[in-house]
């Protein structure tokens, strides 16, 4: 899953928790109700940037929904919020014990900002797959034929005289009713 950005100024430079949660049902948006599935931290750049992919494993995504009560298939959109907490303040340097202690400037420390949810829609699964040999341009190579007949329509008649008529229109409405598709191809990968 890829996000947006949470916030479109720099926050300063710190720790961002982002929280991933499937939404409670109750349309309010508060996130009291939330089913929390994942929590990361990454730091923000010296410009108070981040840009973070966010992987939940199916098996949390699974338990943390059963735990809850929800149902995995009805899974239509999760919230991601981003809280903006600051760095630890670092300690003063030690001084040598030869010169006396002066008070150092404390750098002020930003507090924690939460940001509001934001919805990330989760397209549904296709029920059924595809795995062929084939795309959607079939033709009539003439096998039965011989050697000389293949050759003949595989390199010299052009492709419209031998598409096999229907086929890509098939492949379109299979498509069109949400049927994944996966190739099986023998050609080594530097060919494709």
């Amino acid at each position: 899953m890829s996000t947006h950005p949470a916030r479109a100024a720099p926050t300063p430079p710190g720790s961002v928790l982002s929280h991933l949660a499937h939404p409670d049902g109750d349309g309010d948006g508060d996130g009291d109700g939330d089913v929390l599935l994942l929590t990361k931290e990454v730091t923000t750049n010296a410009q108070g940037f981040f840009d973070e992919r966010i992987t939940v494993p199916w098996d949390k995504l699974v338990s943390g929904l059963r735990r809850a009560g929800a149902d995995l298939a009805r899974l239509a959109s999760v919230q991601v919020r981003a809280e903006m907490v600051p760095l630890p303040l670092e300690p003063a340097a030690q001084l040598s014990s030869a010169e006396p202690p002066q008070p150092q400037p404390q750098p002020q420390s930003h507090p924690t900002q939460l940001s509001p949810p934001l919805a990330y829609p989760i397209p549904p699964a296709p029920s059924l797959r595809v795995i062929s040999d084939i795309d959607d341009t079939v033709k009539h190579t003439g096998v039965l034929l011989g050697a000389k007949q293949v050759f003949h329509n595989v390199f010299v008649r052009h492709l419209d005289e031998l598409v096999l008529d229907g086929v890509a229109q098939w492949y379109r409405e299979m498509e069109a009713w949400g049927l994944g598709f996966h190739y099986v191809v023998r050609a080594p990968w530097a060919l494709l």
